[in-house]
C-alpha cells in the first residue's frame, strides 16, 4: 500500500491507493484441459521446453538444435568458464583469422568450429596443462553481418543485418525489371 500523509497547520490528511483486484483462480476443469493442451502441442513443436524434463544446469545451446548448426567466425563473442579452475576463465572475441587466446595454450584457432567442437578444441588444448579441464563455453555475442545494396536503388552501399527475419527470406531479394 502506498500512504501519502500531507501535513499542515493543524490538520493531516491521508490518502490511500488500494491494490485492484486480483481475479480468482479459475477451478474449471475444462479450462485446465484446455492449458494442458496447449502447452503439451507447445513442448511437441518446440516452442517451450518440458519444465519437467529440463535439467536447469544444462546449457541453452545444448537444447536447441538450431544452435549445433552455428559455426564460428570472425567476431563472434565467447566466454568460457572452467569450474574447476576458476583463473583460467575467459572471453574472447575471434579476430580476423578465427583465432582466440586461452590462458596457458596460447593462440587457438576455433573459426568454422560449431560451440561443442570449440569446446573440445580448447579442453584438449588445457588437457597438456592442467588434469582433466572441464570447459563450459557459451556464445555471448554473434559476429555482424551486413548486407551490400547495388543496382538501381535510392541509397545503395553496405548495411549491419541485425536480425535475419525468415519472412523476408519469402521474397526475392533481387529487383526484377518492368
Amino acid at each position: 500500500m502506498f500512504w501519502i500523509v500531507e501535513s499542515s497547520t493543524s490538520s493531516l490528511a491521508a490518502f490511500s491507493q488500494t491494490q485492484p483486484e486480483q481475479p480468482p483462480a479459475s477451478s474449471d476443469p475444462a479450462a485446465e484441459e484446455l492449458l494442458e493442451e496447449a502447452r503439451e502441442r507447445l513442448i511437441d513443436r518446440r516452442e517451450i521446453l518440458d519444465p519437467s524434463s529440463a535439467d536447469p544446469s544444462t546449457p541453452l545451446n545444448q537444447l536447441s538444435p538450431e544452435f549445433d548448426a552455428y559455426r564460428l567466425g570472425p567476431g563472434d563473442a565467447l566466454a568460457a568458464t572452467l569450474p574447476f579452475y576458476p583463473e583460467l576463465n575467459f572471453q574472447a572475441t575471434l579476430d580476423l583469422e578465427g583465432n582466440v587466446i586461452v590462458p596457458l595454450a596460447g593462440v587457438l584457432s576455433v573459426e568454422g568450429l560449431t560451440l561443442q567442437q570449440a569446446t573440445d578444441s580448447i579442453q584438449t588444448a588445457l588437457n597438456r596443462y592442467v588434469i582433466n579441464p572441464q570447459v563450459d563455453l557459451i556464445l555471448t555475442a554473434q559476429r555482424p553481418v551486413e548486407v551490400t545494396i547495388t543496382g538501381e536503388v535510392v541509397r545503395p552501399g553496405v548495411y549491419p543485418w541485425q536480425r535475419l527475419n525468415s519472412q523476408l527470406l519469402c521474397f526475392p531479394l533481387e529487383a526484377q525489371p518492368d
